[in-house]
């Protein structure tokens, strides 16, 4: 267990450690699963070495909760659906069978209660972002591809969980 890779010795040692047999569990401070490939690179990792001894990222935040006793429903313009299309990226969306815009679409909003002191917002919620290493990730950290091209090659997996 490596408490937090800063420097350049500890992000040469862990794949060697780990293709020695060990398993190597590490902390970094990123913003997304593949800001940490693309970082760790930087620090000095070999890519090839580095690729081979990967098995995941897992990259987790926290985010306000809306208070569940007084959030309400709205319904966006397209425009605002387009930007959130824009943000997601369309194949997400594909990924997901969810529809074009329609007047159906609903979000929620923050409104303001006792039970939140007006803020609007109760309690976290956890996000996690996992990217599982795979040979189109392999290959992309071996010739040391830039965050963006991580982020857009990675398959969309699994479903939205509530």
């Amino acid at each position: 267990m490596v408490g937090e890779m800063r420097d350049a010795e500890t992000a040469k040692i862990a794949p060697e450690a780990s293709l020695t047999g060990h398993l190597v569990l590490s902390t970094l401070h990123t913003n997304s699963a593949p800001e940490t490939i693309v970082r760790l690179i930087e620090m000095g990792m070999d890519p090839f070495s580095f690729s081979d001894s990967l098995i995941t990222v897992l990259a987790q935040r926290l985010s306000r909760r809306l208070c569940d006793k007084c959030k309400q429903p709205y319904h966006p313009d397209e425009k605002a659906f387009d930007e959130l299309v824009t943000i997601y990226n369309e194949h997400w969306f594909y990924v997901r069978n969810m529809n074009p815009y329609s007047r159906d679409f609903t979000l929620m909003k923050k409104g303001s209660c006792e039970a939140c002191n007006g803020t609007g917002y109760r309690g976290r919620a956890a996000i996690h972002e996992l990217l599982m290493n795979t040979e189109t990730i392999k290959s992309l950290i071996r010739r040391k591809a830039t965050n963006d091209e991580l982020e857009f090659r990675r398959p969309l997996q699994g479903k939205i969980e509530e």
